[in-house]
C-alpha cells in the first residue's frame, strides 16, 4: 500500500506490506524489514534488526503523532504531491493526544533552542514532551500546568528566529 506523509516541509513516500507480524516498509526507496506487535491500542513494540523499540502512535483523522525516544513527530497523510517538498507547516506545537499539561518549562518571551522541551503532557499513564521544532522566542502559552487539552489543540505560539509568530 503506497501512502505519502508530510513531516515538516518534506513529503515521504511510504510503501508497506504486512505478512503476519512481519512488515516490509519502504520509505523513500529505503527498505526496512521489521516485526511489530501492538501491545495495546496505540502502543507498538517493533524489532528492527535486533534493535527493539517501543513507540506510541496517536491517530487523528489524517494526522499521525509518533512518540519515539523522547521525541514527538507529527505526520500528515497527503495525496501524492508530485514533489517531495511542500510549504512548511509547523504543526509540532499542537497537542498530539488528549491529555493534561503536567509541566510548563517556558514563559512568554523566553528564547528557546530547537528540540528544547517546552511542555510535558500526560496521557494514558505516559508523559509526552512537546519540543520546539526550531529555535525561536515563545510568543504565548495557550495552556497552563494542570489544564486538560484535546488532541490537535495549539499549545504554544513560537516565533521562529528572524521571522514572525508561527501558529
Amino acid at each position: 500500500m503506497e501512502m505519502f506523509f508530510k513531516h515538516g516541509s518534506n513529503v515521504h513516500r511510504v510503501d508497506m506490506e504486512r505478512n503476519g507480524d512481519e512488515y516490509r516498509i519502504t520509505i523513500n526507496d529505503e527498505l526496512y524489514v521489521t516485526k511489530a506487535v501492538e501491545v495495546r491500542p496505540g502502543l507498538i513494540h517493533m524489532d528492527m534488526g535486533g534493535g527493539a523499540q517501543k513507540f506510541v502512535v496517536s491517530l487523528n483523522k489524517d494526522e499521525r503523532h509518533v512518540f519515539l525516544k523522547g521525541g514527538s513527530y507529527k505526520l500528515l497523510r497527503v495525496d501524492d504531491p508530485g514533489s517531495r517538498t511542500v510549504e512548511d507547516d509547523v504543526g509540532d506545537l499542537n497537542s498530539p493526544i488528549t491529555g493534561k499539561i503536567v509541566s510548563v518549562k517556558v514563559a512568554p518571551g523566553d528564547v528557546v533552542e530547537e528540540k528544547q522541551t517546552l511542555m510535558v503532557l500526560e496521557a494514558m499513564k505516559m508523559e509526552y514532551q512537546i519540543k520546539a521544532p526550531y529555535a525561536g522566542t515563545v510568543v504565548s502559552l495557550l495552556y497552563n500546568e494542570g489544564d486538560g487539552v484535546e488532541m490537535g489543540s495549539l499549545l504554544i505560539e513560537l516565533e521562529k528566529t528572524g521571522e514572525g509568530p508561527e501558529k
